[in-house]
């Protein structure tokens, strides 16, 4: 039916001297998902979903609009391979536990804000490290910038001149 209303008009078009155009109809491409500004950079080669209050529980890391193979933690580690100025394109895509998903916003590694700075106002006299099996790595009497250990996730246990004590998730 609709092609022969069209033919109908090009046929009214042509004998009143109009010439027509016909362009094929295209489906218009599917909406891309609003983006999340949830990734945050640290050093030079790593980036991180924040899931400070434990929304998410698995992950999928992009370069360039494609999967990276085994690319499926919360954070992304190029062990060493420099990312700033590399000129490609970073993404993550984090599920919920219910199967809903949340994209991050696109971008090059240096466009990602970088992590919160370490408690700025507050004096450490006591920093426990631990790792995510709960063993203690290290205690020191002032929290070190940049601890000597493993790439991973650990728990800081911080204390202050004043015995005020909490909690930190990092990764290294």
């Amino acid at each position: 039916m609709k092609r022969n209303v069209i033919m109908a008009l090009m046929v009214t078009a042509l004998l009143a001297g109009v010439s027509v155009e016909m362009k094929a109809e295209v489906a218009p491409p599917p909406p891309r998902p609003e983006c999340k500004d949830i990734v945050y950079r640290k050093w030079n080669d790593l980036l991180f979903v924040d899931n400070g209050n434990e929304e998410y529980v698995s992950y999928q890391w992009y370069k360039n609009h494609t999967a990276i193979d085994g690319a499926t933690r919360q954070y992304l580690y190029t062990q060493g391979v420099v990312l700033e100025g590399d000129g490609n394109i970073y993404h993550a895509v984090a599920t919920r536990a219910d199967g809903s998903q949340v994209v991050s916003c696109e971008g090059l590694f240096e466009e990602f804000s970088a992590s919160a700075p370490l408690n700025p106002g507050k004096v450490v006299c006591k920093a426990v490290l631990y790792n995510f099996s709960g063993e203690k790595v290290g205690e020191w009497t002032e929290r070190p910038e940049q601890p000597a250990v493993s790439h991973g996730c650990y728990i800081w246990m911080l204390t202050d001149e004043k015995g005020n004590v909490w909690s930190e998730r990092v990764l290294y």
